[in-house]
């Protein structure tokens, strides 16, 4: 399913420069309701038990991001850069307390479908993809001997997601949009620990047409 995703994405974008389009640059921000971490442990002793540990962690957050690309009126399709600032949780397992935290860099490239319900408004659904890069870091202690760990690590992953909104314009080189966008990006391993996490929340943005 990533893979039909991510290949839709670039045959969507590489169609832009076919195709004669108005451009447009533009900015936004979201706020995740829930920004879920997800570790799930497959080392081979656990599956030979018949036991996977998963652990979940989750809190509210918000991004901000820049995008670039080609309205074609009823479709568009576009790049964009979205920073998502750090979300955190804790939790207590086996007399370790644990704190976690957790930001990541997206790299994105999208596609919209944008039909007009009146003049001035648009409907907007679309899915986007590429890559993440997460950067984590787990600081503890370890109530048996009072001794305190932390660990740190980057990981580069993919992302993908889809979004409903509207598109409101202002006139004809402005406009507003608005909606609400869910993702999930999979790091992979990080040695037998996979690492995912999803996002759910609301976006609003500006662009501006040339």
């Amino acid at each position: 399913m990533k893979k039909i995703v991510l290949k839709s994405l670039v045959a969507s974008s590489l169609l832009c420069s076919s195709l004669l389009a108005d451009s447009f640059v533009g900015v936004f921000g979201g706020y995740s309701l829930k920004s879920e971490f997800e570790i799930k442990d497959n080392s081979d002793f656990d599956r030979e038990e018949g036991d996977i540990d998963k652990l979940k962690l989750d809190d509210k957050r918000v991004n901000l991001g820049v995008k670039a690309g080609y309205d074609f009126d009823s479709f568009r399709a576009y790049g964009a850069y979205r920073y998502n600032f750090k979300a955190k949780d804790s939790y207590f397992i086996d007399n370790f307390l644990g704190n976690m935290e957790w930001k990541s860099h997206d790299f994105l490239i999208g596609a919209d479908y944008t039909p007009n319900i009146t003049d001035s408004f648009k409907f907007s659904l679309g899915i986007y993809g590429g890559i993440s890069r997460l950067n984590m870091r787990l600081e503890g202690i370890d109530y048996d001997d009072n001794s305190k760990d932390s660990f740190s690590k980057d990981k580069t992953g993919f992302i993908y997601g889809a979004k409903i909104g509207g598109i409101y314009e202002l006139d004809e080189n402005n406009e507003v949009e608005f909606g609400y966008q869910i993702d999930e990006s999979d790091y992979g391993k990080i040695e037998d620990v996979k690492i995912k996490v999803r996002d759910h929340g609301l976006y609003l943005g500006y662009n501006y047409k040339f």
